[in-house]
């Protein structure tokens, strides 16, 4: 996904933002909402061709259909949205497709949906997709750029469209604990694969934390502060752009095997306390993750439980965090002193 893509995505995630933030009371707009000027909030929206609302029109677990004019933004959280008139603002959906025979002035998003551009349709703006395609008819008109990653997330609709008029907040809870425990699950299936594969790096990569820790320190805090400006520098470099790709895979890799051995250290400190021994760098890489990564599964199902427990969920959540953080900025800095883990560092000398 190249960095216009990105760019655009993020108004989809601008729109879910605006969603959830929404603090006015929901209304139903079946009909007479000609004239709104605030944000229109409800299930399903429908503006006739006569009528115009002044402000954003935001569907809550339901489809937005426009025939008439919104000078606003028109987004769907689990539903369509169908601009046969004209939107003024931005067009957004999230579990569902945008279906444009109108005109819309702003930019169109849409996660986990199709958008389908009909031969009347004008997009002044960019139409973005994450998760669908664009389906462009002959005659329809897009001013701005097209893009799009079509990975699949046709889950979305049925999961999203399950919340309708504010009674899903508990299953909007236990979807993203669900997502939550799927990218912690996901980054430990990584971090074993390489404890598998690379076990001689990853030792060496823990053995310079250990006896050089305040040195990894030091120079993961100069290479997390040099990562923006060296992609940067790449981006504005003509023979930079066709390795920026494999930079940005090269740093993934580096932080997990900085996370992985961080974690390993972790692991050692524990197992020596507990008087049991682990000799295999995968039970170590595997015992040091769970270490790392159980606080905030914790603290996060605690967050779910509410109040007073959601505070102190909070602070593992938070605590969890910085840990995993300096583990890999640590773990970098080890990285870069022992070249990618090809260079075996001699243990700490001890004390005469």
């Amino acid at each position: 996904m190249n960095i216009k893509t990105k760019r655009d995505l993020s108004v989809v995630l601008g729109g879910a933002i605006a969603f959830f933030g929404l603090t006015a009371a929901p209304k139903k707009c079946e009909a007479n909402i000609h004239g709104e000027s605030e944000t229109v909030l409800a299930g399903n929206i429908h503006v006739g061709k006569a009528e115009r609302v002044a402000g954003n029109v935001v569907a809550k677990g339901g489809s937005v259909v426009i025939d008439g004019v919104v000078d606003g933004d028109c987004v769907a959280v689990g539903g369509s949205v169908s601009i046969n008139g004209r939107s003024k603002g931005d067009v957004v959906s999230i579990g569902g497709g945008v279906n444009v025979s109108g005109r819309v002035d702003g930019d169109i998003s849409a996660l986990g949906g199709d958008v389908v551009l009909l031969p009347t349709a004008v997009v002044e703006g960019d139409v973005s997709v994450l998760g669908g395609r664009v389906k462009k008819s002959d005659g329809a008109v897009v001013k701005g750029d097209v893009s799009g990653f079509g990975m699949s997330l046709r889950f979305l609709p049925r999961l999203i469209g399950l919340a309708n008029y504010g009674g899903g907040s508990e299953l909007f809870s236990l979807i993203g604990y669900a997502l939550f425990l799927s990218f912690i699950a996901g980054i430990g299936i990584l971090v074993l694969l390489l404890a598998a594969f690379l076990p001689r790096p990853l030792d060496a990569v823990a053995g310079a934390i250990k006896s050089e820790f305040w040195k990894s320190a030091g120079i993961g805090v100069l290479m997390i502060m040099g990562i923006s400006p060296f992609l940067f520098l790449m981006t504005i470099s003509i023979l930079g752009i066709p390795f920026i790709p494999l930079a940005i895979m090269l740093l993934i890799a580096a932080a997990l095997m900085g996370l992985a051995s961080f974690g390993m250290l972790l692991a050692d400190k524990f197992l020596d306390a507990s008087r049991r021994s682990v000799q295999s760098v995968p039970g170590r890489a595997a015992l040091g993750y769970l270490l790392l990564t159980g606080l905030s599964v914790l603290g996060k199902l605690m967050e779910m439980a509410g109040s007073p427990l959601s505070l102190l969920g909070g602070i593992f959540v938070f605590f969890s965090f910085i840990l995993i953080s300096f583990g890999i900025m640590v773990g970098l800095g080890a990285i870069w002193i022992t070249r990618m883990g090809s260079r075996k560092r001699a243990s700490a000398m001890p004390a005469v």
